[in-house]
């Protein structure tokens, strides 16, 4: 078959000349042709509308963010961190818009009992990731990921849930825009490492920390529960945290001293420790001014969100 033989699917006929005028631009055979004879009339060369460029069969997406193989719109994603925690560097990845098999994914009774869904969803969504593993990558990093995949499928109308009105108590519940989230990045360098110090009010002791990355969540989701007194169940989730991010103390990155002195932490060292992390990490600032339609009061109200609420805003898990 040569260069300019092409087959017509569904009837009419095969001739590529009028295929490829009917899609110039968006004009009709008609309308080419008539500009064709006012061009000859005024003697200007009709080649030129010859070469008109064809219209697109996705008008409405730019074409840079078109995927070649199977046309799914793509958009590029900068990491909150800028890719400073990265041995390479990376501070973008490429993600395609959510397709019906990532509806599969998102509402999968298996992948959502098993803790799975959204590492299936990154590894579904990413088109490029330019060599960065999703596990390697720092939570804040993953939910700017998460976010934009859930504009592209399910658009960027959030609802908060129900809210009260600090002035008549009326309760509400609002619509906001997931385009004015305003991703940070880390409030202070971390060394050469990865690592952040800080000494502890209390204790006095000096702490080396790293930020948690998508590995790191998995292993947490899976934190055994361990009974307590008279058979009660309690999660060491907070504990469990404090012994993948603590990497040394006063010098010691012993393990088995840094989880023993975990277990014997001061509450006011944890929850400064905890709050410290929060500051420095890489995250996002979601504050929307919202109206009461009770009594007209507007008032700003932080948005909570995590990939949960994201895509099962009534789920109960």
């Amino acid at each position: 078959m040569n260069e300019n033989s092409k087959i017509v699917v569904g009837g009419g006929s095969n001739s590529n000349s009028n295929i490829n005028e009917n899609k110039k631009m968006g004009f009709s055979p008609e309308e080419i042709a008539a500009m064709k004879a006012s061009s000859a009339s005024s003697g200007q060369d009709t080649s030129v509308i010859d070469e008109l460029p064809l219209e697109s069969s996705t008008p409405n997406v730019p074409s840079q963010f078109i995927d070649d193989e199977f046309e799914i719109p793509t958009e590029v994603v900068n990491l909150p961190s800028g890719g400073k925690f990265y041995p390479g560097g990376q501070s973008q990845v490429k993600i395609k818009y959510l397709t019906a098999e990532a509806e599969d994914i998102i509402f999968s009774p298996e992948l959502i009992n098993s803790g799975k869904v959204f590492d299936v969803l990154l590894e579904h969504g990413i088109a490029d990731s330019y060599g960065l593993k999703p596990g390697d990558m720092l939570v804040a990093d993953r939910n700017a990921i998460i976010v934009e995949l859930r504009k592209t499928g399910f658009g960027e109308d959030y609802n908060m849930g129900e809210i009260s009105c600090p002035s008549c108590s009326e309760k509400d519940s609002p619509n906001v825009s997931l385009d004015d989230i305003v991703f940070k990045g880390a409030s202070e360098d971390a060394d050469i490492n990865g690592e952040f110090t800080v000494v502890l009010p209390v204790t006095k002791k000096s702490i080396k920390f790293r930020l948690l990355n998508g590995e790191d969540e998995k292993v947490l989701s899976k934190s055994s529960s361990k009974k307590g007194s008279g058979k009660i169940k309690y999660n060491k989730l907070i504990t469990q945290r404090y012994i993948r991010q603590i990497m040394e103390i006063d010098g010691n990155r012993d393990k088995t001293y840094i989880s023993k002195f975990i277990g014997f932490m001061p509450l006011k060292d944890s929850v400064f420790l905890r709050e410290y992390i929060k500051r420095v990490e890489p995250g996002f600032d979601f504050n929307a001014t919202v109206e009461c339609p009770h009594c007209g009061t507007v008032h700003d109200k932080e948005v909570t969100l995590s990939p949960v609420n994201l895509f099962y805003p009534d789920a109960e898990f």
